[in-house]
């Protein structure tokens, strides 16, 4: 009952909040007595683990924790897993997951006749590594402009910036004087950021530069004659022949070169004879002959 008269009902006696009630027993004589209820409603938390967030990857979140609707009592949070985290039982802890990982936040208060929990969870995603891409070694002419090309992100950042046309764009035309290394910052679009980087190496004019000497012995030094273009658009053929004028090689495909081999059989040392034919940057034809010393 909702007074001491026991005359004004409370209809669900579960739903009663903190108050005075009251109980009425009546006997099979009628005759009846009141008695009070103290009523202490203890209320269940209501947990916070924080939205779920991004992060770069091998990066770190905050994770901000609450509990709220108290009736009083200190709450005590354990987080779970503990991989990763610098305190389990701060509300506010460091995650360092190393890959896409879900914690959970239990949050219990002890009311001192019973203790409440209750648990949210929260999924920490980490994104895949920015794959910063700054394009291939190159070579280029002095003095005229290089396209670099860019690649793995929403947007980019490249120094040195003097010599580009816009260090803020995917794919800046480089004019330089001399051997460059560029380096890009590639910023997704969650973001994160990597870095890559392009040597440049840079000719005087625009020709084919070719070695007078190679040795296929397979040390990796020097294994493989190819002439080297600088300003030149296509390569219409290079070719290779024998002091007896054997063509022991030929291809027309971008810095491809001979081994010192004809057809799988190790050719001997000695002088060969090279031509060479493409089409240059401005537009002129470059034919060029020569002599390589094959040294085994």
């Amino acid at each position: 009952w909702n007074n001491s008269a026991a005359s004004i009902p409370l209809p669900a006696a579960d739903a009663a909040t903190n108050g005075v009630f009251y109980i009425k027993g009546t006997d099979a004589n009628g005759c009846y007595n009141i008695k009070p209820v103290n009523v202490v409603v203890y209320s269940k938390p209501v947990v916070f683990a924080g939205r779920d967030t991004t992060i770069c990857d091998q990066s770190f979140a905050l994770l901000r924790g609450s509990a709220g609707n108290l009736s009083a009592g200190n709450v005590i949070y354990a987080w779970s897993p503990p991989t990763g985290l610098s305190n389990i039982n701060a509300a506010t802890t460091m995650a360092t997951p190393g890959r896409t990982a879900t914690y959970f936040l239990t949050a219990t208060v002890n009311y001192g006749p019973c203790a409440l929990s209750a648990t949210d969870d929260i999924r920490i995603i980490m994104q895949q590594p920015v794959p910063a891409f700054a394009g291939n070694d190159t070579i280029a002419v002095a003095g005229v402009p290089q396209q670099l090309r860019a690649s793995g992100g929403t947007s980019y950042s490249w120094f040195p910036a003097a010599r580009l046309n816009n260090p803020f764009i995917s794919n800046p035309l480089a004019t330089i004087q001399q051997d460059t290394r560029f380096t890009v910052r590639v910023t997704d679009i969650a973001g994160c950021v990597a870095t890559d980087t392009i040597y440049i190496k840079v000719y005087n004019g625009i020709t084919y530069y070719v070695p007078n000497a190679f040795s296929p012995n397979g040390d990796g030094l020097n294994d493989i004659f190819r002439p080297v273009p600088a300003g030149v658009v296509s390569t219409e053929w290079f070719r290779v022949y024998s002091r007896y004028g054997q063509l022991v090689f030929e291809t027309a495909q971008w810095m491809k070169g001979w081994d010192g081999t004809y057809r799988g059989i190790k050719q001997p040392l000695g002088n060969y004879i090279w031509v060479i034919k493409g089409l240059g940057q401005n537009g002129k034809l470059i034919e060029m002959r020569g002599n390589v010393v094959l040294i085994r």
